[in-house]
Order: C-alpha cells, then structure tokens, then sequence
C-alpha cells in the first residue's frame, strides 16, 4: 500500500483548520432508547453537483419530505427547499449543475387512488395490516431543477411505469451526454437497460435481461458489458460479459460465478465490477483471482476474461470501497479493509487533506469521503465516531474548512453513546485476532458492566469498527458488547477466511471464548457475568456454546441459528429456499451446495464430525437459561433450525424462550416495530439473568 511522504505530513501538521462543528454534549447527555436508535431517517446523505457550486440533501419534517439545494457561492447559501411530498424517499443525484434526478415511491389507495403518507402505510404495515389488499406503491424517478421547477418523469409515458413493482434505478449518468442518462427496471419481471432523455423522459431500450438479472454496468459510452443474474433465491450471482462474435453477432456469455456475499468479498473470486475504464474493453473491478490471497483492484478486459496487473492491493487486507472521479472515472480512492479501514487517495495533496481531517477528528473517527467535485476540490465526506453515530461534512480544500451538514438520525444526536475500542487478543493456538468492544457511555476505567459476547454472522462476513445499531441498543441498557473478529472473517485475505472452513464448533468457537478470556484476563470483563448472543452464524456459535461449553457463559440467546449442520447442507442442496419461487432444485452440482460443502463439511466424509459439533445433537447438555428467536420467513437460514433446536430440548427437557418474528426473513425484523420488539423481548430475557445492578 502507498504510503505518502513526510513531507506531507509534516507540512499538513502545521495546518490550522477552519472547523465549523458542533460543541461535544456527552457530559450529561440523555441515554437513548431502543426506539431512537431506529427511528426514522429525517437527514440523506448529501450531494454535490459537479462543478462543487450546489449541494442537495433529502430533509424530513413529519411526513413531509423536502428536496434542499444550496448555492455555496452565494451568500448566505441561497437556500431552496422543494416539497416532495409524504412519499418514502429513495435517492438524490445532481446530473448536471442545473439538473437533478430524485427518486421517491409514492403509495396511494387501491380504489380512491388518492396519496397516502409514507408514515401511514409504514405505520399499518409494522401492525401486521396485509396492505396490497388496500394500497398500491408507484416508483418516480423524476429531474427537475434546483428549485423544483421544469420537472420531468422518466418513463413518463412509457407502459412500463403501470407494471406492477416498476422501479428505475439510475446505472450510470453518462458525462459525455449531458440530455441522457442509462437507467435499468423491469418489464414483465425482467430488468432490461434504457437510455433516457432527461428532457422529455422518453426512453429506449439498450439490453435485454434475463428472468435474473438485477444489476447491469456499462462503459463510459453507456454502452452495456456486463451484468448480474441472481439465482436462486437471490443467494448466487452469476456474471455475465458481452462478446461479438465474427459476424457481428453479439451475445452474452458467463464468465464468473459465486454467492451473493460477494458484494462483502465473499467466497470464489469476489469479483465485483466497480467502474468503466478509459482503457479498450476494460473495466475496474474488485477480484481474488485463482492464486492470489487478497481481494485486489484491477482491469478486467470482459472480451477476453483476463485480469492485468493489481492496480492496487495489500498482501494482508481486501479491498473494500473503491471511489472514481464522477466525470472521468479516473481512481480517485481505495478503501482497505482491516481493524479499521483504511483509505490511500492517489492524490497527494487530498491524501495530505484527508490526513489533516483525521488528525483533526481524532484516532477514533472513520473518515470516509464518498463524493467529490469534477475538480476534487470540494468533498462531501461521512465521519463516524463511535460514540457520536455518523456525521456528514463538507470539506473544501481551498479553505480548509469542514462545515459538519447533519446526522441521518437526529433521534440519537447529542445522546449518550457507547465507545467502542479494537481488542487484540491471540488465539489459543497462536493466531493473532482483534475484536470491537464497545462500553455504556459513563464507563470508567476499572469499571466491569455485564458483558455481552457477541459473534457475528457468515461466518466468511465482518463486524466494522464504528458504529454498529445492535451493540449500540444493548450498551444503551447498561451491557458492554464483545464482538470478536473469529477466523474465517471476512476482510483479511484468502488465508485468515480459509482457516475457518469446516471448523464450525471447533477454532472458530475457540476464538470466541479465548477473547472473552482476555477480558477477563485484562480486566475488563467478570468471568460469572457475560452472556453469549449471536444471529446467523452468531446464532449457531450461541447454540454450540450452550452445548459445547454450557457453563462458560451465564446465558444465551441464539438468533436465526443453524443447529444441524447436516440437515442445513441437505436443505441447501435439496431446496435452498427456491421451490416457492418456481426455480429449479440447486442440487448438489450447485455452487451454493459446494460452497457450504467446504465451509462446513461433506455429508458422508465428515458426518460423524458435523453430528458431534450440532446442537440440536447435544441438547442434553445445556445447563444455562436460552433464549431463541427467528423470523418466520426466513429463507437463509430456515426457521425449521431452530424448531429443531427447540424439539431437543424439549425431548431433554430443558426449558428456553422462544420469538418468532413475523412477516420477518433473516433479520432482527422487517420493519422497524419488529426490530425494536425483538430488541425489547433480549433486553428483558437480559434483565431477567444478567442485570446490570447486582
């Protein structure tokens, strides 16, 4: 990784910042409740235009949504706010300096066909209310001015804005034709590829999809040349690239595949198309090709399936975020994953700006500047602190000055939030591991709140150093939260992910405990006063706790979790959650079937293996008090895994709490209500055998 010279930093170290941020209030702020920490957005992440003159934002009042641009050259910003209406809004992009495109879904009455507020049909839908029955959705994309004036509809008039689902997603905003953009959305259940005059909303038709397809990239003449096709159940993409034959011919063929996970650098070669190059039938992507241990930049050439040289990689780290001049796709940023992400910009001067800001904002901020001008002078850029949430601020390299703009969840702002810390720990057997321990706002040092071990899901998936909702909920009452980074996470190259194959039960689970340990160890946590909780493979390393090592933690609280392995692999092979979805069967040729082979284990090779580290298999052992939830749709994992856990202990008569989610996949809930039920449902379970007062 490029690493920029003293000289720079010397020289940014002598600078004195303009800053325009808002005073600290930790001192004696408000704790927030569950409720807060999902509250309703009522800030977007902000946009500038191209030439850096205009930024926009998305700002709620009540139902109320408003579309809100100002003129930073003018002064006192020239402020317009344009009302958009009661509608759930989607995004914002500055095409041009005097053209937007806004995309909202707009709800209204099946027979009245009058509008009806987002907050309403949120609100009815979170009761458990059926609303197709009484309530159609229609998605607009329209352009219009910064005042609001001289709006357009896209698809304004084609037939294709009356299906069912329509939604138009913009793919890419073509600077070298400023009158069109390329967008993607569905007739008759396929996606298909349009170009759009931003004048008159009239489409055409550029690309057919297949019944799978759901993503679509084009080069800088908007031209497509490769797309995603979502099999089964969404879990597998499969990547498909243009080819012209020797007559003319063109056709698609595919040329990748792996799991959807891929978008977290998950499983085969992580290949992820991120931006069209300058450079002949080449394209960036993020890719671990056969041979290599780290998700890497690189140019991809689609006609030939052949990657070049890295253009950026680490031999310990995947890449991440990767960021582009919005004009000239030109790099402009690669994110590193790690502990704490960090980020190399090409450009030495912003490299030395961004420093400046982190020195400014402090070691514990994550600085992530996700938007710039053509010119890459002025930035828009997210700042999360752990203990403050995220905050978006402007930076303009001229002045050097960041002006702070507003945090998405103004519920939160000014509360009293938990920190968070990065642990590093060494595995039983030698393997150097790191966790995210997170502490009630008002900790001291030498202080020891009830500890909750968190692991995360996956496994081959990450935490991120930061703020993290679920960890921030449970610290509010009064919990530290542990959320160890197992072998087999994702993020830290090929060899850290393969180290946790098929070791479900075994050093995966060993990492979980050894970290709590090392609390204890260090002082930071009671032995007799943690709990295990988890969701996913979080949930299976909770089961496989209360089983394998049934006295170690004080309870446990499985979310979503496998609890036979063997008849989950089964489950992946023989449905994998497609049948009601009409696909066929994945079998066992599958790459869903083959991947969770290797993770987990093989059927008939590592059977005897896989039965003795199943929970469902040892519910004879639990000892501790159990707490089991699950979304009753869930199609990842099937609630059916969690039915089995509770038939065992049933069958050993062991007691537990169980919560089904419902109208919830493979989540903490569907809607906010669900979320915050559940929440509500672990913190009593929580009070009942791990209070924060003893």
């Amino acid at each position: 990784m490029r690493r920029i010279s003293t000289l720079f930093v010397a020289a940014l170290a002598s600078l004195t910042l303009a800053i325009v941020m808002a005073p600290s209030t930790a001192a004696q702020a408000p704790v927030p409740t569950v409720e807060d920490f999902w509250a309703e957005r009522d800030f977007f992440r902000p946009a500038i235009s191209p030439s850096g003159q205009f930024l926009a934002y998305v700002k709620r009042e009540g139902d109320e949504q408003y579309v809100v641009t100002i003129d930073l050259s003018a002064p006192g910003g020239d402020m317009k706010s344009v009302p958009v209406g009661k509608v759930q809004m989607q995004s914002i992009d500055w095409l041009t300096d005097e053209r937007l495109l806004v995309r909202f879904i707009g709800f209204y009455g099946r027979r009245s066909n009058k509008p009806i507020a987002w907050g309403e049909v949120r609100d009815r839908a979170e009761s458990g209310e059926i609303l197709w029955r009484s309530v159609k959705s229609q998605s607009h994309a329209a352009v219009m001015d910064r005042e609001g004036g001289n709006t357009v509809t896209m698809f304004g008039k084609s037939p294709l804005r009356s299906q069912r689902r329509f939604n138009a997603n913009l793919v890419y905003d073509l600077p070298s034709d400023p009158k069109h953009i390329i967008m993607q959305a569905p007739d008759e259940g396929k996606t298909h590829l349009f170009k759009v005059n931003i004048s008159n909303g009239k489409v055409n038709r550029i690309a057919r999809g297949s019944d799978d397809t759901g993503a679509w990239f084009v080069d800088q003449n908007g031209e497509a040349v490769l797309r995603w096709d979502f099999k089964f159940n969404g879990q597998i993409i499969h990547s498909y690239a243009k080819r012209t034959d020797e007559d003319g011919d063109e056709k698609w063929v595919r040329v990748k595949i792996g799991p959807t996970d891929t978008l977290a650098n998950n499983g085969g070669e992580a290949f992820t198309p991120r931006a069209p190059s300058d450079q002949p039938n080449k394209y960036y992507v993020t890719a671990r090709p056969e041979g290599t241990k780290t998700v890497s930049l690189y140019l991809y050439d689609y006609t030939t399936d052949e990657y070049g040289e890295p253009v950026r990689s680490d031999p310990n780290t995947d890449i991440d975020t990767v960021r582009f001049n919005r004009t000239t796709t030109a790099l402009q940023s690669v994110t590193y994953s790690g502990a704490k992400s960090v980020t190399e910009y090409l450009d030495e001067n912003t490299q030395a700006h961004m420093d400046g800001l982190q020195q400014y904002f402090g070691p514990k901020a994550n600085i992530g500047a996700y938007q710039s001008d053509t010119s890459e002078q002025k930035w828009l850029i997210s700042v999360v602190i752990p203990n403050e949430g995220i905050t978006y601020v402007l930076y303009d390299k001229a002045t050097q000055t960041p002006i702070e703009l507003g945090n998405p969840n103004g519920a939160i702002k000014g509360k009293a939030l938990a920190d968070m810390d990065i642990i590093s720990y060494t595995a039983r057997d030698g393997m150097e591991l790191v966790g995210y321990l997170s502490r009630p706002a008002g900790a001291q040092p030498g202080d020891k709140p009830p500890l909750i071990v968190m692991p995360h899901g996956g496994p081959e998936a990450r935490d991120e150093y930061g703020f993290d909702i679920i960890a921030q909920s449970l610290a509010s009452a009064g919990y530290q939260v542990f959320q160890p980074q197992f072998r087999g996470t994702s993020g830290y190259g090929l060899d850290f992910a393969d180290a946790g194959r098929r070791q479900w039960g075994k050093a995966m689970q060993h990492d979980v405990d050894d970290g709590f340990d090392h609390l204890v160890a260090e002082g930071l946590a009671d032995s007799d006063r943690a709990c295990l909780m988890g969701f996913s493979y979080g949930g299976y390393a909770t089961f496989a706790g209360a089983t394998l090592t049934p006295e170690k933690y004080r309870c446990y609280l499985a979310g979503a979790g496998v609890s036979d392995t063997a008849r989950m692999i089964r489950w992946v092979r023989d449905d994998g959650g497609v049948i009601d979805f009409g696909q066929p069967k994945p079998g066992s040729d599958s790459y869903a079937y083959r991947y969770w082979t290797k993770h987990i284990g093989d059927l008939v090779e590592d059977r005897e293996d896989m039965e003795a580290h199943s929970p469902a298999r040892l519910a004879d052992r639990i000892v501790r008090p159990m707490f089991i939830f699950h979304g009753e749709n869930d199609r990842i994992v099937p609630i059916e895994q969690s039915r089995m856990m509770m038939t065992a202990m049933d069958r050993a008569g062991k007691p537990y709490e169980w919560h089904e989610m419902k109208q919830t996949g493979h989540s903490y809930g569907n809607n906010v209500t669900r979320s915050v039920e559940t929440l509500e449902k672990v913190l009593d379970f929580l009070d009942r055998h791990l209070p924060v007062e003893e």
